[in-house]
């Protein structure tokens, strides 16, 4: 829907690293964790790094696998269908 100037991906224990893509990214960013629950990573990882990092111009937001609607809409458009 060109709401944002760019989407970018970025990993937490492989390339390309979530640190170096969240220094690097343009401002003003925001950042949404793929996970499906509420674990390490979502809660206190993703969320530390943008603490941390201190900058009031980067916004975390809830993971996406708090909307269950927007999961199922991704596996419609790249999962392939079963069967």
């Amino acid at each position: 829907a060109a709401r944002f100037a760019s989407v970018e991906v970025a990993f937490l224990e492989e390339p390309p690293l979530f640190l170096d893509a969240l220094q690097a990214s343009a401002r003003p960013t925001l950042v949404m964790g793929l996970f499906a629950g509420t674990g390490l990573h979502a809660a206190e990882d993703v969320l530390g790094a943008v603490e941390a990092l201190g900058d009031p111009q980067v916004f975390a937001v809830d993971r996406l696998g708090g909307y269950a609607d927007v999961i199922e809409m991704i596996c419609e458009g790249l999962c392939p269908p079963a069967g």
